[in-house]
């Protein structure tokens, strides 16, 4: 049997391991709570990074998204810019057209002033004409007439007679003569 101190020694040795085994029962789980509040601290910051990613990634979209809106906006306006251009150029073109339609009619009503001044003259110069071949017409005729009177005359002297009694003669034969004609 054992003794009173020797139970005593062998159930505070006993404690002792229990107490220890308790401790170190605490330590493994003050060391698990540790842990796991590591752990814990990991999946939030894991969680936070993961956030901090997707928001990142957003934000690259959103930058990317913008840069893509700019650039249609200033192509846009490139577009418009180019529409009022070709406006521009084919009001030019039109306006050129008109212009040269504009020349063209000018020369046109120029040449047909000089056609104008041209038929004018044409008349005028048959008018001339006309009056240059009546008018030759009439020196033809007073130069016959003259010849008429001159042979008249030449009879009158012929037949002896002289002064007012030949020209008297000479007259009644040119109005003879007028008469035949």
């Amino acid at each position: 049997m054992y003794s009173i101190g020797k139970r005593r020694h062998e159930e505070n040795r006993e404690e002792n391991i229990r107490q220890k085994e308790d401790r170190e029962e605490n330590v493994r789980e003050k060391e698990n709570r540790e842990e796991n509040v590591r752990q814990k601290e990991d999946r939030e910051e894991n969680i936070r990074q993961k956030e901090n990613r997707e928001e990142n990634v957003r934000e690259k979209e959103n930058r990317e998204e913008n840069i893509r809106q700019k650039e249609d906006r200033e192509e846009n306006i490139r577009q418009k810019e180019n529409r009022e251009e070709n406006v521009r150029e084919k009001e030019n073109r039109e306006e050129n057209i008109r212009q040269k339609e504009n020349r063209e009619e000018n020369i046109r009503q120029k040449e047909n002033r000089e056609e104008n001044i041209r038929q004018k003259e044409n008349r005028e110069e048959n008018i001339r004409q006309k009056e240059n071949r009546e008018y030759n017409v009439r020196e033809k005729e007073n130069r016959e007439e003259n010849i008429r009177h001159k042979e008249n005359g030449r009879e009158c002297q012929a037949e002896g007679k002289q002064g007012r009694a030949c020209q008297a003669e000479g007259k009644r034969k040119r109005m003879s003569g007028r008469r035949k004609v």
